[in-house]
């Protein structure tokens, strides 16, 4: 019996599952905060009156509805790459969780200003979520041997 030389099939880590998982898990969030944007109109500013509000909420919504569209597609797509190996998507991923990382520095010493003021409690914990998940996908897929392992091809 001869044996035939196959591709040895990489086993996906299990960080990398987590990984992808949250970005489809950021497309639920963002579907959901999209419509209770909506249902409750909070992308109005309340300044406008009349003719110029009604033109300005439906801006809102279209305005909503793309940005839950964009970040969706990014989250999927990013995801998929993930899933896939893809180091561009490795990169992409790298590069926003710094992102987040510094935006969620400054959200969340805002929100220690003005809390009770103007930001809800629940604005604080999700700005202390993004930063911790933000900060263990970082360093996971910049650290981690097996997940650098699974980017290479």
């Amino acid at each position: 019996m001869v044996e035939e030389n196959l591709p040895v099939q990489k086993e996906r880590p299990s960080g990398i599952k987590f990984v992808t998982y949250f970005h489809y898990l950021l497309i639920g969030i963002a579907i959901v905060t999209g419509v209770i944007s909506i249902v409750t109109k909070n992308y109005s500013s309340g300044l406008l009156t009349g003719q110029f509000e009604s033109l300005f909420n439906n801006l809102g919504i279209v305005v909503v509805l793309l940005n839950v569209l964009i970040i969706s597609l990014i989250c999927f797509f990013v995801g998929r790459g993930i899933w896939r190996g893809d180091k561009g998507a490795r990169i992409i991923v790298i590069v926003i969780s710094c992102i987040v990382f510094i935006s969620q520095i400054f959200s969340i010493i805002d929100v220690i200003i003005y809390i009770g003021k103007v930001y809800p409690i629940g604005a604080l914990l999700m700005s202390v979520f993004y930063l911790i998940a933000g900060s263990i996908i970082f360093f996971y897929l910049v650290f981690n041997k097996k997940a650098k392992d699974w980017f290479k091809k």
